[in-house]
């Protein structure tokens, strides 16, 4: 692999400046909101009291990749180390700017909607995350990928429609982590929040629609090859046969009956394409029975039955390997919510997957590697979208 095919890596400070390093590790989960990254700098000891100014907790850093920005991080925690001789190291672990509303606390005195219709959902979570410093909301997930890959996907999932993700009622609770009280309103409505590459939030779903973007290869074929060894997990662990969700008991003011809402979807149902359900001869019924109380009829019933199938599923078939280097033969930086096409010669297997884990690794023994877990397209279900 030539050393454009590697990636050309960049780390500054948030005023622009470069930051010399020795290894780093750069990690993202599409189910997990919270980018980390962390790198160890030994810079001369004429420079280190201006690194040590510049790298210090709740600084921001950047890493990018042959020129694609991979995210600016909240330096979370810097140790300086002291060797016996006397020699001076930083080692710095950075992360999303998501980690302040995913820790600090919801006001709820300012987060209580009770309407009598539907208000945009976006509206209620820019009130609750303003006092953070955000005040946008973007819903094109393919644009926030092309900038993270730095490459032109092919394909075309629809974008999430604003004005569908409406909620009624919205009170944040005493206590409630400001991150968790937006996800509890979006896990209603088939979507997820996570953090977009120009640093404002990003609201949408897993895009199976897309076309891939690069190959990998074990044995023979065209595209990048795994090296050392690649993990199968398949697992029922968690995983369950149906899941049955029941709302809200809710009240016909017509005729005063109380009614509560609820569906049943079955794994079969969820994932037709059998490689991400619960499977046994052995103990074909393992139900999982749930009670939502914002639920307040079947369809948002239905909705949870599949989210709570869905994230389970992520885990259910996984396959894990690594490729030298960050970047694609094809040109794109390795990143989550993409798809790319798997052979395995060993197993006779070869179908698309797609990307839900990426680890990037660079160390003076090992080099430059991308670790990648991937899972079956359609897998990782987030309920629906309301029409």
């Amino acid at each position: 692999m030539t050393e454009e095919n590697r990636g050309v890596v960049r780390i500054q400070t948030g005023d622009g400046s470069p930051v010399t390093f020795q290894n780093f590790t750069a990690r993202d989960a599409f189910t997990d909101p919270l980018t980390r990254f962390e790198f160890d700098t030994a810079p001369p000891r004429s420079q280190f009291d201006d690194y040590r100014r510049r790298l210090t907790k709740g600084e921001i850093c950047t890493l990018k990749i042959n020129g694609a920005t991979q995210g600016s991080f909240i330096i979370e925690t810097t140790r300086t180390i002291i060797s016996p001789t006397g020699g001076l190291k930083l080692h710095v672990a950075a992360v999303s700017p998501l980690i302040t509303p995913y820790q600090a606390s919801v006001d709820p005195d300012i987060v209580n909607v009770h309407s009598t219709s539907d208000v945009p959902v976006s509206d209620v979570i820019l009130k609750a995350f303003a006092p953070f410093g955000f005040d946008k909301i973007i819903y094109n997930t393919r644009a926030n990928v092309q900038s993270l890959t730095g490459f032109q996907i092919g394909g075309k999932k629809p974008d999430t429609i604003e004005r569908k993700l409406k909620v009624q009622d919205a009170q944040a609770q005493q206590g409630e982590a400001t991150y968790q009280f937006a996800a509890r309103l979006l896990n209603h409505l088939g979507v997820c929040m996570r953090m977009s590459v120009s640093g404002t939030l990003l609201v949408g779903a897993p895009d199976y629609l897309q076309a891939p973007c690069a190959s990998l290869v074990q044995g023979r074929g065209d595209g990048d090859r795994f090296i050392e060894s690649i993990e199968i997990e398949d697992t029922n662990d968690e995983q369950f046969s149906e899941v049955i969700a029941r709302g809200n008991r809710v009240t016909n003011p017509e005729t005063n009956e109380t009614s509560r809402p609820k569906a049943a979807l079955t794994a079969e149902e969820a994932f037709p394409n059998g490689l991400s359900l619960y499977k046994s001869h052995a103990a074909a019924y393992k139900p999982k029975v749930l009670l939502d109380k914002h639920a307040r009829d079947p369809q948002r019933c239905a909705s949870i039955a599949k989210l709570v199938l869905g994230l389970r599923a992520a885990r259910a078939w996984v396959l894990t390997g690594e490729v030298d280097g960050f970047v694609s033969k094809n040109g794109a930086v390795w990143s989550v919510d993409t798809v790319v096409n798997v052979t395995i010669d060993a197993l006779g297997f070869k179908q698309p997957l797609w990307v839900l884990d990426r680890e990037f690794r660079l160390s003076p023994n090992d080099g430059s590697k991308t670790r990648l877990r991937c899972i079956p397209l359609g897998s990782l279900l987030l309920g629906d979208v309301p029409s």
